[in-house]
């Protein structure tokens, strides 16, 4: 899954609504095409389409449980209290001040390596597919 999304950062602009399945070479994906493009790529299967569908193809868990490959979604402030989830990124590990970097689609600047802050991801959940790191 990291070598996957990794590979990706800086090669898929972004495109509202664009969704792709493998092994299409996508020139832009939105945030959920983008993670369920890497989960399909790496044999693991589809997660959802959406952000909604995503969340709803997961489970929550607590920031001290993330691993590889879970998902951190963003919710504004005035949505905090329902499932409402306006983007999404896929885990990949720690930074070397040990913030934890996520790689996901945003507008402006398509596929980026960000930490958790700088993303706004404060919503963690693991997909029900099975997956390798």
């Amino acid at each position: 899954i990291v070598a996957i999304a990794e590979s990706l950062v800086g090669k898929i602009a972004y495109g509202w609504g664009c969704k792709a399945d493998p092994p299409a070479i996508p020139s832009k994906l939105d945030c959920s095409g983008f993670t369920d493009y890497v989960f399909k790529l790496a044999g693991a299967g589809t997660i959802g389409a959406g952000t909604y569908g995503q969340w709803d193809n997961s489970y929550p868990i607590d920031k001290g449980e993330i691993k590889i490959g879970d998902l951190g979604f963003l919710k504004p402030p005035s949505q905090a209290s329902d499932s409402s989830p306006n983007h999404v990124g896929i885990f990949v590990g720690y930074d070397s001040n040990g913030n934890m970097m996520f790689v996901h689609c945003q507008g402006g600047t398509g596929t980026v390596k960000t930490t958790a802050q700088a993303a706004g991801f404060y919503y963690f959940r693991r997909p029900f597919v099975n997956f390798a790191e």
